[in-house]
């Protein structure tokens, strides 16, 4: 079972994860991915018809992304009934706050490359004269 300290996207009632797909449609394999860790067993086994009645998506979009979790060697196909995720499936789950965290240090990465040679830029007559004035007695 989930403990409480380790779910960050789920909701936690006597100490068993709600399914994430409750609060949130899946909308790309990443979600759908969430989806497979919320309803796995301890063994990391997925039932086929557990998965396709709480999905809440139709079975050909549940099938496109099994195929792309399988390509990617997220998931394995162990029997007719049974799927198993994989360690690094696991592991790829790419939480919304690590998402956003990503993009706001893509985004300050990009404003710093932009303003610190515009500053430069618009203080190197100031710079220049502080050298000149440091180097030369007076």
């Amino acid at each position: 079972m989930v403990q409480a300290e380790n779910v960050q996207d789920g909701a936690v009632v006597a100490g068993q994860v709600l399914c994430y797909h409750l609060r949130m449609k899946i909308k790309n394999e990443n979600d759908f991915l969430v989806f497979l860790i919320s309803i796995k067993d301890d063994n990391n086994n997925i039932d086929v018809l557990k998965m396709l009645k709480q999905s809440n998506i139709s079975e050909l979009d549940c099938s496109a992304y099994l195929s792309m979790l399988f390509n990617q060697g997220y998931i394995k196909y162990l029997d007719t009934q049974t799927y198993h995720i994989e360690p690094s499936g696991v592991n790829a789950y790419i939480s919304l706050k690590r998402k956003n965290i990503s993009i706001f240090l893509n985004l300050t990465k990009g404003l710093l490359k932009f303003l610190v040679p515009f500053l430069l830029g618009l203080f190197s007559n100031d710079i220049y004269r502080l050298i000149v004035s440091f180097f030369t007695a007076d």
